[in-house]
């Protein structure tokens, strides 16, 4: 807090729709459940506990309770609702503002309650979620904003805004709703906040679509993905494969526990056990989106979420930017979002090789040299070879040295070499020491990797570095900027 701009502290929100979210807490029955029970005075004592347990780990507040009325139960989020009737949800969401937020939240068993929707997201036409309301001023408030003003009336603090529209007005910048009614007609003086792209509607807000799914040939989405990516200054797709699992029936070999391969419509399964393919390249209609993306004529950054290497030749022509992220964790939208915006310069090396075409495997780096010249269609040579990895940066090597020159069978020699960053940006470069012998009785890799040195410098500085490296007579190999090999013969 004290470092930052605004001297904001940080709280940590956490999702307590029925207990909290985390490992080791309650499992409570969820709100459709507990509504049922027609006891706000049980829920009181109920959020009394998630509040505790909560705060006990960290969280300050709750993502909870949410009080939309429900109009069509086909919506998917009907289960995390009180119900249909907006007195019921009133009297609930009452309850849970003064259980969770207790007599002071500055308590150790106190956290801030967040109203969620605000407003109308339980009365979407069709019952799709976020989908258009479409709804009078009498209605909304004698049903819709009952629950949140009761609410707001007894203490809430926070109120996160709902994804949908209301007669063609976002609610994320529905100024009649945040401010005419929320800020002065109910005197309301807390938080304000939003999540997962609410913002839709404001033009300078980034567009999403999902275009298609991993696997299948739907092209539904086509239209809307098109439709965004003609409105952005640019456009990042995240295509690639997924390793979330079907634990459904006949899903999983009850032998060994790995995944089987079904042809299940809603399985994006395409990798991990007991999932092997054939080719490489993207599965279902991934590569046709891209292509009709890149007819737009806008700048298109390929992000890759995978688990194994793609081998796409179209996209490694037709993209200015394509970045590796394998499955980056929980953490992976922050980091790409960092590279992508130069907030941090990468420097990560593959620990794999990315074929060209499938029909070149295998492609490790570590290739005899008995293995033939080419195929008659290509060369042996990956995409991206073992250890490539490009900079915002460009580093350039030179004083390399070998000493001594001649070693005996179990001698060894040191390697030192100039890294130079001759670049205006801080960065990272992995140096990476490879050798080879040339004279042995049995058949040996042209290059095999030995220990490698990291070097992080400022711009425009130079750092010496070493190593040490067993062996009689070999070569060494460097990886240079943009992924081109060099070799400097020593003997």
């Amino acid at each position: 807090m004290k470092e930052s701009r605004l001297g904001i502290p940080i709280l940590f929100g956490e999702e307590c729709s029925h207990g909290h979210m985390a490992i080791g807490a309650t499992v409570f029955p969820v709100p459709l459940a507990l509504g049922s029970m027609w006891n706000p005075g049980l829920y009181r004592e109920m959020c009394r506990a998630v509040a505790l347990e909560t705060r006990s780990q960290g969280g300050a507040a709750t993502y909870s309770p949410v009080l939309d009325v429900v109009r069509d139960p086909r919506w998917g989020r009907t289960e995390e609702t009180f119900g249909e009737d907006p007195f019921l949800i009133a009297a609930m969401g009452v309850e849970a503002v003064k259980g969770l937020q207790g007599e002071r939240l500055d308590a150790e068993d106190a956290v801030l309650a967040t109203l969620k929707h605000f407003a109308a997201y339980g009365s979407s036409e069709g019952g799709r979620n976020s989908a258009p309301v479409h709804m009078g001023l009498r209605e909304l408030h004698e049903v819709d904003l009952l629950p949140f003003r009761k609410a707001v009336e007894a203490g809430a603090l926070s109120i996160m805004t709902a994804y949908n529209e209301i007669d063609g007005v976002p609610c994320t910048t529905n100024r009649y709703l945040l401010q005419d009614v929320l800020r002065e007609q109910w005197g309301f003086d807390g938080f304000v906040i939003t999540d997962c792209g609410a913002l839709g509607g404001r033009p300078d807000s980034v567009l999403y679509a999902p275009g298609c799914r991993i696997k299948g040939d739907s092209r539904e989405g086509f239209a809307h993905a098109l439709a965004c990516a003609a409105d952005a200054d640019a456009v990042v797709m995240a295509i690639g494969g997924s390793s979330a699992r079907d634990f459904g029936e006949g899903t999983i070999d009850l032998l060994t526990g790995a995944s089987v391969v079904t042809e299940h419509s809603w399985n994006d399964m395409e990798c991990g056990e007991g999932i092997d393919r054939a080719t490489l390249n993207l599965t279902g209609v991934q590569l046709e989106l891209v292509q009709e993306v890149h007819k737009l004529g806008k700048p298109l950054i390929v992000v890759y979420i995978n688990g194994r290497p793609i081998a796409e030749p179209w996209i490694v022509e037709h993209a200015d930017a394509i970045l590796e992220a394998w499955y980056p964790g929980q953490e992976g939208g922050h980091a790409i979002a960092d590279i992508l915006f130069g907030e941090v310069n990468p420097s990560g090396c593959l620990t794999i090789s990315i074929p060209k075409h499938a029909g070149q495997l295998p492609v490790y780096y570590y290739k005899r040299r008995t293995r033939g010249k080419r195929y008659l269609e290509t060369d042996f040579n990956a995409e991206y070879p073992f250890g490539y990895g490009l900079s915002f940066s460009e580093f350039k090597y030179s004083n390399l040295r070998v000493e001594p020159a001649v070693i005996s069978v179990d001698g060894e020699a040191r390697v030192s070499v100039d890294v130079t960053n001759s670049s205006t940006r801080t960065g990272s470069e992995v140096v990476q020491l490879y050798i080879s012998d040339l004279a042995s009785s049995i058949t040996r890799p042209e290059s095999s990797l030995r220990p490698s040195a990291r070097s992080a410098s400022s711009r425009e500085t130079r750092r010496r570095l070493r190593s040490a490296s067993a062996g009689s007579r070999w070569n060494t190999y460097r990886q240079i900027y943009r992924g081109l090999w060099r070799r400097e013969n020593s003997r």
